[in-house]
Protein backbone atom coordinates (compact mmCIF):
# COMPACT_ATOMS: atom_id res chain seq x y z
CA UNK A 1 0.00 0.00 0.00
CA UNK A 2 0.62 3.26 -0.61
CA UNK A 3 2.49 5.86 1.63
CA UNK A 4 0.44 9.30 2.46
CA UNK A 5 0.48 11.96 0.19
CA UNK A 6 2.94 14.57 0.39
CA UNK A 7 3.27 16.87 3.64
CA UNK A 8 1.16 14.07 5.56
CA UNK A 9 3.95 11.57 6.01
CA UNK A 10 4.73 11.74 9.80
CA UNK A 11 7.59 8.96 10.23
CA UNK A 12 10.64 9.95 12.31
CA UNK A 13 13.99 9.51 10.68
CA UNK A 14 14.56 6.79 14.00
CA UNK A 15 11.36 5.21 13.69
CA UNK A 16 10.98 2.59 10.44
CA UNK A 17 7.76 1.51 9.89
CA UNK A 18 5.38 4.12 11.85
CA UNK A 19 5.61 6.93 14.26
CA UNK A 20 6.71 6.65 17.65
CA UNK A 21 5.70 7.68 21.02
CA UNK A 22 7.63 10.72 22.02
CA UNK A 23 9.93 9.68 25.06
CA UNK A 24 8.83 9.77 28.81
CA UNK A 25 4.91 9.57 27.96
CA UNK A 26 2.23 7.40 29.72
CA UNK A 27 2.40 6.37 26.01
CA UNK A 28 5.82 4.93 25.81
CA UNK A 29 5.55 3.24 29.19
CA UNK A 30 2.55 1.66 28.01
CA UNK A 31 4.61 0.11 24.93
CA UNK A 32 7.16 -0.82 27.10
CA UNK A 33 4.92 -3.30 28.91
CA UNK A 34 3.85 -4.73 26.08
CA UNK A 35 7.05 -4.88 24.75
CA UNK A 36 7.89 -7.31 28.04
CA UNK A 37 5.03 -9.36 27.79
CA UNK A 38 4.89 -9.97 24.02
CA UNK A 39 6.01 -13.28 24.07
CA UNK A 40 3.26 -14.60 25.94
CA UNK A 41 0.85 -12.76 24.84
CA UNK A 42 -0.94 -14.81 22.36
CA UNK A 43 -1.35 -17.66 25.28
CA UNK A 44 -2.98 -15.86 26.97
CA UNK A 45 -5.82 -16.65 25.09
CA UNK A 46 -5.85 -20.17 26.48
CA UNK A 47 -5.26 -19.83 30.02
CA UNK A 48 -7.93 -20.64 32.82
CA UNK A 49 -7.92 -17.21 34.32
CA UNK A 50 -10.61 -14.38 34.31
CA UNK A 51 -7.92 -12.12 31.89
CA UNK A 52 -7.78 -15.52 29.38
CA UNK A 53 -11.65 -15.93 29.02
CA UNK A 54 -11.83 -11.81 28.84
CA UNK A 55 -9.80 -11.98 26.21
CA UNK A 56 -11.73 -14.77 24.25
CA UNK A 57 -15.21 -13.87 24.87
CA UNK A 58 -13.99 -10.22 23.56
CA UNK A 59 -12.69 -11.50 20.47
CA UNK A 60 -15.87 -13.78 19.86
CA UNK A 61 -18.24 -10.72 20.35
CA UNK A 62 -15.85 -8.49 16.95
CA UNK A 63 -16.30 -11.84 15.60
CA UNK A 64 -19.77 -11.80 15.95
CA UNK A 65 -20.18 -8.30 14.35
CA UNK A 66 -17.39 -8.12 11.91
CA UNK A 67 -20.03 -7.90 8.25
CA UNK A 68 -16.78 -7.70 5.74
CA UNK A 69 -16.32 -10.96 4.41
CA UNK A 70 -13.82 -10.80 1.89
CA UNK A 71 -12.65 -7.27 2.60
CA UNK A 72 -9.28 -5.82 3.55
CA UNK A 73 -9.13 -5.22 7.31
CA UNK A 74 -6.95 -3.04 9.23
CA UNK A 75 -6.26 -4.66 12.85
CA UNK A 76 -5.28 -1.32 14.87
CA UNK A 77 -3.11 -2.65 17.91
CA UNK A 78 -3.12 -6.08 16.64
CA UNK A 79 -0.66 -7.45 19.11
CA UNK A 80 0.84 -10.83 18.20
CA UNK A 81 -2.04 -11.35 15.80
CA UNK A 82 -4.46 -13.19 17.74
CA UNK A 83 -7.77 -11.99 15.00
CA UNK A 84 -5.41 -13.36 11.73
CA UNK A 85 -6.69 -16.68 11.55
CA UNK A 86 -10.03 -16.08 11.33
CA UNK A 87 -10.31 -13.15 9.46
CA UNK A 88 -8.02 -15.22 7.21
CA UNK A 89 -10.25 -17.82 6.86
CA UNK A 90 -13.35 -15.51 6.01
CA UNK A 91 -11.14 -14.34 3.18
CA UNK A 92 -10.02 -11.39 4.13
CA UNK A 93 -6.39 -9.47 3.31
CA UNK A 94 -5.21 -8.40 6.79
CA UNK A 95 -3.03 -5.41 8.18
CA UNK A 96 -1.86 -5.23 11.14
CA UNK A 97 -0.48 -1.88 13.39
CA UNK A 98 1.10 -2.01 16.84
CA UNK A 99 3.22 0.72 18.55
CA UNK A 100 5.28 -2.09 20.20
CA UNK A 101 8.09 -3.75 18.46
CA UNK A 102 8.42 -6.72 19.73
CA UNK A 103 4.60 -7.30 19.52
CA UNK A 104 5.20 -6.47 15.58
CA UNK A 105 7.94 -8.85 15.45
CA UNK A 106 6.05 -11.70 17.25
CA UNK A 107 3.47 -11.47 14.79
CA UNK A 108 5.85 -11.74 12.00
CA UNK A 109 6.76 -14.79 13.31
CA UNK A 110 3.58 -16.43 13.50
CA UNK A 111 2.03 -15.49 10.67
CA UNK A 112 5.17 -15.57 8.71
CA UNK A 113 4.74 -17.03 4.91
CA UNK A 114 0.33 -16.74 5.03
CA UNK A 115 -0.66 -14.91 2.06
CA UNK A 116 -2.33 -11.31 2.17
CA UNK A 117 -0.82 -10.64 5.58
CA UNK A 118 1.41 -8.50 7.09
CA UNK A 119 2.38 -6.04 9.65
CA UNK A 120 3.89 -2.62 10.81
CA UNK A 121 4.98 -0.47 14.06
CA UNK A 122 2.73 2.94 14.30
CA UNK A 123 0.29 4.38 16.97
CA UNK A 124 -2.97 4.67 16.61
CA UNK A 125 -3.23 8.50 16.61
CA UNK A 126 -0.92 8.51 12.99
CA UNK A 127 -1.72 5.45 10.99
CA UNK A 128 0.88 5.34 7.85
CA UNK A 129 -1.92 5.05 5.52
CA UNK A 130 -3.52 6.49 2.51
CA UNK A 131 -7.10 7.56 3.35
CA UNK A 132 -10.07 4.85 2.16
CA UNK A 133 -7.88 1.97 2.20
CA UNK A 134 -9.55 -0.40 4.14
CA UNK A 135 -13.13 -2.39 4.40
CA UNK A 136 -13.20 -2.79 8.00
CA UNK A 137 -10.86 -1.55 11.10
CA UNK A 138 -10.68 -3.10 13.96
CA UNK A 139 -9.29 -1.80 17.49
CA UNK A 140 -10.07 -3.70 20.71
CA UNK A 141 -8.36 -3.15 23.81
CA UNK A 142 -6.48 -0.07 22.98
CA UNK A 143 -9.01 2.77 22.48
CA UNK A 144 -9.19 3.56 26.73
CA UNK A 145 -4.94 3.33 26.57
CA UNK A 146 -4.23 6.08 24.19
CA UNK A 147 -3.59 9.66 24.53
CA UNK A 148 -6.06 11.01 22.45
CA UNK A 149 -8.95 8.84 21.69
CA UNK A 150 -10.80 11.34 19.05
CA UNK A 151 -7.89 12.23 17.18
CA UNK A 152 -7.20 8.00 17.23
CA UNK A 153 -11.00 7.37 15.86
CA UNK A 154 -10.63 10.45 13.53
CA UNK A 155 -7.36 8.69 11.91
CA UNK A 156 -9.25 4.79 11.75
CA UNK A 157 -12.49 6.54 10.14
CA UNK A 158 -9.68 8.32 7.46
CA UNK A 159 -8.54 5.18 6.58
CA UNK A 160 -11.72 3.67 5.92
CA UNK A 161 -13.63 3.05 2.66
CA UNK A 162 -17.35 5.02 3.01
CA UNK A 163 -19.11 2.02 4.24
CA UNK A 164 -16.97 0.47 5.78
CA UNK A 165 -16.34 -0.64 9.04
CA UNK A 166 -15.07 0.35 12.24
CA UNK A 167 -15.23 -2.06 15.28
CA UNK A 168 -13.85 -1.76 18.78
CA UNK A 169 -14.25 -2.49 22.28
CA UNK A 170 -13.98 -0.68 25.24
CA UNK A 171 -14.20 -1.20 29.23
CA UNK A 172 -17.72 -0.74 30.25
CA UNK A 173 -18.20 2.36 32.48
CA UNK A 174 -21.62 0.69 34.48
CA UNK A 175 -19.85 -2.38 35.05
CA UNK A 176 -20.17 -3.21 38.66
CA UNK A 177 -17.10 -5.28 38.51
CA UNK A 178 -14.75 -1.94 37.42
CA UNK A 179 -16.99 0.13 39.34
CA UNK A 180 -15.64 -1.80 42.57
CA UNK A 181 -12.19 -1.71 41.45
CA UNK A 182 -12.20 1.76 40.69
CA UNK A 183 -13.99 3.29 43.40
CA UNK A 184 -13.20 0.69 46.31
CA UNK A 185 -10.47 -1.47 45.81
CA UNK A 186 -7.65 1.11 43.86
CA UNK A 187 -8.21 3.56 46.80
CA UNK A 188 -7.96 0.61 49.67
CA UNK A 189 -5.05 -0.05 47.93
CA UNK A 190 -3.16 2.96 48.31
CA UNK A 191 -4.64 3.41 52.03
CA UNK A 192 -3.14 0.18 52.94
CA UNK A 193 0.23 1.05 50.81
CA UNK A 194 2.15 3.13 53.59
CA UNK A 195 1.60 0.50 56.57
CA UNK A 196 2.53 -2.52 53.64
CA UNK A 197 5.56 -0.41 54.12
CA UNK A 198 6.36 0.13 57.48
CA UNK A 199 5.67 -3.56 57.51
CA UNK A 200 7.79 -4.54 54.99
CA UNK A 201 5.09 -6.14 52.86
CA UNK A 202 5.60 -5.72 48.94
CA UNK A 203 1.95 -4.25 47.23
CA UNK A 204 2.52 -4.42 43.47
CA UNK A 205 1.60 -1.76 41.47
CA UNK A 206 -2.19 -0.52 40.41
CA UNK A 207 -2.01 -0.01 36.76
CA UNK A 208 -4.83 3.24 36.09
CA UNK A 209 -5.10 5.06 33.60
CA UNK A 210 -7.41 3.56 31.52
CA UNK A 211 -10.75 5.40 30.17
CA UNK A 212 -14.42 4.00 30.32
CA UNK A 213 -16.86 4.42 28.08
CA UNK A 214 -20.43 3.60 27.89
CA UNK A 215 -22.93 2.94 24.63
CA UNK A 216 -23.84 6.65 24.53
CA UNK A 217 -20.46 8.01 24.77
CA UNK A 218 -18.97 5.60 22.10
CA UNK A 219 -21.64 6.28 19.93
CA UNK A 220 -21.00 10.65 20.12
CA UNK A 221 -17.56 9.83 19.25
CA UNK A 222 -18.14 7.90 16.57
CA UNK A 223 -20.29 9.82 15.39
CA UNK A 224 -18.06 12.70 15.40
CA UNK A 225 -15.97 11.00 13.25
CA UNK A 226 -18.20 10.08 10.83
CA UNK A 227 -19.35 6.37 11.75
CA UNK A 228 -22.80 6.06 12.45
CA UNK A 229 -25.17 3.02 12.51
CA UNK A 230 -24.29 1.32 15.70
CA UNK A 231 -24.57 -2.13 17.45
CA UNK A 232 -23.46 -2.86 20.48
CA UNK A 233 -22.43 -6.22 22.43
CA UNK A 234 -21.82 -6.40 26.01
CA UNK A 235 -19.00 -9.30 27.61
CA UNK A 236 -17.05 -10.56 30.59
CA UNK A 237 -19.24 -10.76 33.65
CA UNK A 238 -16.70 -11.28 36.35
CA UNK A 239 -18.76 -12.21 39.80
CA UNK A 240 -16.08 -12.16 42.00
CA UNK A 241 -13.86 -8.88 42.41
CA UNK A 242 -10.36 -8.12 43.01
CA UNK A 243 -8.86 -9.61 45.08
CA UNK A 244 -10.94 -12.30 44.55
CA UNK A 245 -10.19 -13.62 40.99
CA UNK A 246 -6.53 -13.23 41.36
CA UNK A 247 -6.55 -15.43 44.69
CA UNK A 248 -9.01 -18.09 42.99
CA UNK A 249 -8.13 -17.60 39.18
CA UNK A 250 -9.79 -21.12 37.95
CA UNK A 251 -12.82 -20.71 39.67
CA UNK A 252 -13.55 -17.08 38.73
CA UNK A 253 -12.87 -18.27 35.16
CA UNK A 254 -15.33 -21.10 35.50
CA UNK A 255 -17.82 -18.45 37.19
CA UNK A 256 -17.66 -15.83 34.53
CA UNK A 257 -18.01 -18.66 32.15
CA UNK A 258 -21.26 -19.53 33.75
CA UNK A 259 -22.02 -15.65 33.73
CA UNK A 260 -21.89 -14.99 29.97
CA UNK A 261 -25.13 -16.19 29.28
CA UNK A 262 -26.04 -12.69 30.79
CA UNK A 263 -24.91 -11.21 27.42
CA UNK A 264 -28.15 -12.40 25.50
CA UNK A 265 -30.70 -10.95 28.80
CA UNK A 266 -31.68 -7.36 30.47
CA UNK A 267 -28.70 -7.46 32.49
CA UNK A 268 -26.52 -7.45 29.31
CA UNK A 269 -25.47 -4.03 29.72
CA UNK A 270 -23.66 -5.03 33.37
CA UNK A 271 -21.00 -6.44 31.42
CA UNK A 272 -17.05 -5.43 31.94
CA UNK A 273 -16.38 -5.16 27.80
CA UNK A 274 -18.56 -3.14 25.33
CA UNK A 275 -18.03 -4.31 21.52
CA UNK A 276 -19.23 -1.92 19.16
CA UNK A 277 -19.45 -1.59 15.36
CA UNK A 278 -20.53 1.46 13.01
CA UNK A 279 -20.10 2.28 9.54
CA UNK A 280 -18.31 5.20 7.85
CA UNK A 281 -21.26 7.87 6.24
CA UNK A 282 -20.78 7.15 2.14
Amino acid sequence: MASRGEGEHHRRPDAPGGARPPRGTATERTVEYFDSIASGYASLYDEPTVAGYAFTVRRERVLELFDRPGGQVLDVGCGPGVLVGPLVALGCEFMGVDPSPTMIEEARQRWTGTPGVRFETGLAEDLDVPDASFDAVVCTGVIERVADDGRALAEMARVLRPGGSLLLSAPHRWSPNLQWRDRVFYPAVDALRPVARRLRVQVRPVVRGHRLYTRRSLAALLDSVGCRDLEARYCSYNPLPQPLHGLFPRAAAGLMRRAEVLHRSPLRALGAMVVVRAHKLP
